[in-house]
């Protein structure tokens, strides 16, 4: 046997320290358009296109589940690559293991994983996982229209393992003792597994790779992988829920009509696996953040409650614990299902909702810093009211409100910073600006949400003042602004560049119907104006406003001058997409523009207050200098000889006074 190369990968940077646990998510790679999928599905075809047309099937059910920081990317690119690998690192993970698509030599889904495997640019540790299932037009490996088959041909082992033995070469590939682990996703489909895997060794030794570690997934009712000859099994949840509680009655929820799915409790699948023991050794654990493959089953998903990021991190951190438990001494991994299922509503990558926080809760629990000892949410979904509520309070915080000045806008920086916060544009261009606290607004409420890579563009009006002088400097440094009318400013940015345009209506010098059709060219997909001034009668925008903004979805907040918000893009958050202001029964809506309206009436009776307190702090300010001077130039006075030498005239006319009075 020539282990030469094995030994030379034992001390890799990719190799696990005895003792410590470290995180894996599954990755797949079918965010970029293929021959395949254009000619099954339609050019142009990704997951994202399930992914956006996905709508919820109940109240208060989270779809679509949309992408923030890295956006509706394009594997292809060598610059998303590297900033998934980037952000994976940051928040503790290992490693990737990427889906690999192998059909009797047909290879699909594979050139974002040739990409990363021939640039050591992509500086993170691999394995693979065989996707070994066939593809059906019904998502789910069923036997209902087969698009490519699995057909375990007689050469098929030998051709196989020679397609990933490039890959067990780089010193990157992750390994189990010094072996390249490679797993298998449905091992009871493989006509004799056992002979598969003899040939598999045999042919990894021949070439000087050493010995390999085979590990099956615990999947579709399998539970053993000593079963099928393999060396470890890892579990794949949500498969194998066999005696699972927590199933949620369709009568509990508001679900809309034609539901044929599942709904379970994610602390009951989280309590499922954390309670299950195998009879077979060698058990890798497996967590998943969320789930609900509604983009892909529509009305027959299997739907999880509350797959929030603190239930995923007890998860998460008890698996940990478990795993360094069982296997003391050992190299261990735990794998996460998945980094980027999006279809699947399962996935690391941040999305609109949550942001980092499921990132964030992976590094906690990881690192050991985790607190969470028991599952936080667990409720059936109602109206949401409380939670929309909840989450508008938590993103409006006012807690600089006190140094805003009062102008115009005040009253609709607390909705502006919530917008914001929840869309977290970034590329956002506000025409006609007079608001000098409306770009720290924004970078704070980006700031809160994570956002660190944004720029903000503003133009003023011929002779207008010009505010960028007054902006904090962390503000400034993502800050441009120059002089130039709304429209020359509107055509000079790049169509379909901006995901938020604030427009100042007092500064319209055209009709807001060719002001709007310009700024829909500068949006993208998830695209929306903001128009300040819509209810001021003598602004040209108002009566315009009324009549355009039945075109798209909108909804008017009336006070302080009114802001109108125009939903132009074609896949704006569905939690904007819920108001409207023209449904007179939109309870949501009733509360929305209520809240915002004592929120906005709060802040600007807080800069008033904040501004009177300034005066007054600096009229006693004065007042206490003018005193001091005084004082000063009456001690002045006193050191000169004139007032030695009147001393007695003044002694007489205060006796003269005294005597008079």
């Amino acid at each position: 046997m020539n282990n030469t190369y094995q030994d030379a990968q034992m001390n890799d940077a990719s190799e696990p320290v005895n003792n410590e646990v470290k995180l894996i998510a599954f990755f797949l790679p079918q965010f970029h358009p293929t021959r395949e999928n254009d000619l099954w599905w339609g050019k142009g075809f990704t997951e994202w296109t399930n992914v956006t047309k996905s709508k919820p099937l109940f109240s208060g059910h989270y779809q679509p589940h949309l992408p923030t920081d890295l956006g509706f990317y394009d594997l292809r690119l060598k610059e998303t690559r590297l900033e998934q690998i980037a952000l994976a690192k940051q928040y503790g993970l290992h490693g990737f293991c990427y889906h690999y698509y192998w059909f009797s030599g047909t290879r699909i889904l594979n050139q974002p994983v040739d990409a990363m495997l021939a640039d050591r640019d992509h500086d993170m540790p691999f394995c693979l996982c065989w996707a070994n299932e066939n593809w059906t037009r019904q998502w789910d490996a069923a036997e209902h229209e087969i698009l490519i088959a699995q057909k375990y041909a007689p050469t098929d082992d030998l051709d196989f393992i020679k397609s990933i033995v490039p890959f067990f070469k780089d010193e990157r590939y992750i390994r189990q003792d010094g072996k390249p682990i490679l797993i298998v996703y449905r091992p009871q489909h493989l006509p004799d597994s056992f002979k598969s895997i003899e040939i598999w060794r045999n042919h990894c030794r021949e070439v000087g790779i050493g010995e390999i570690h085979v590990c099956c997934a615990l999947s579709h009712g399998n539970l053993s992988h000593t079963a099928y000859g393999f060396d470890s099994g890892v579990e794949f949840p949500p498969h194998n829920l066999e005696g699972i509680s927590g199933l949620v009655p369709k009568q509990d929820l508001q679900v809309s009509s034609g539901f044929e799915g599942t709904v379970v409790q994610y602390e009951a699948i989280a309590g499922l696996f954390l309670n299950r023991s195998y009879r077979d050794p060698n058990i890798y654990r497996c967590v998943f953040p969320s789930w609900d493959n509604t983009a892909r089953r529509g009305r027959r998903a299997f739907v999880v409650l509350n797959g929030t990021p603190e239930n995923y991190e007890y998860w998460l951190n008890e698996t940990i614990k478990k795993t360094r438990s069982e296997h003391p001494g050992e190299q261990r991994f735990v794998f996460i299902n998945a980094w980027n299922e999006w279809a699947e509503g399962c996935h690391l990558e941040p999305d609109r909702v949550y942001g980092r926080k499921f990132l964030e809760a992976t590094q906690r629990a990881i690192s050991g810093a985790s607190c969470i000892d028991s599952i936080r949410h667990d409720s059936l979904p109602q109206q949401q009211e409380q939670f929309f509520l909840h989450r508008l309070m938590g993103e409006s915080g006012l807690d600089w409100a006190a140094n805003v000045s009062t102008d115009a806008l005040t009253e609709h920086l607390p909705y502006i910073s919530c917008h914001v916060s929840i869309q977290r544009p970034q590329s956002i261009a506000i025409a006609g600006m007079r608001w000098p606290d409306l770009p720290p607004t924004i970078a704070r409420a980006l700031e809160k949400a994570g956002s660190k890579d944004y720029k903000i563009w503003a133009s003023f009006n011929q002779g207008g003042e010009d505010l960028s002088a007054s902006l904090p400097e962390e503000v400034a440094a993502h800050f441009s602004m120059v002089s130039a009318d709304v429209t020359a400013f509107l055509s000079s940015l790049e169509d379909q560049a901006c995901d938020l345009v604030i427009i100042n209506c007092s500064e319209l010098t055209q009709p807001l119907q060719n002001i709007l059709a310009l700024a829909r060219k500068k949006l993208t997909h998830s695209g929306v104006i903001m128009l300040h001034g819509v209810s001021v009668e003598s602004n040209v925008a108002s009566t315009h406003w009324r009549d355009l903004k039945s075109e798209f979805p909108s909804y008017t907040f009336l006070n302080s001058a009114g802001l109108g918000v125009l939903l132009a893009g074609d896949s704006v958050d569905p939690f904007f997409l819920e108001l409207n202001d023209a449904d007179t029964a939109n309870e949501r809506w009733a509360l929305t523009e209520s809240f915002f309206k004592i929120m906005g009436s709060r802040l600007s009776a807080m800069s008033r207050e904040h501004s009177i307190a300034n005066t007054v702090a600096m009229q006693h300010h004065m007042m206490h200098k003018l005193e001091e001077r005084i004082q000063d130039e009456l001690q002045v006075l006193k050191s000169t000889l004139s007032w030695r030498i009147t001393k007695p005239l003044r002694w007489i006319r205060k006796k003269l006074t005294k005597s008079q009075k």
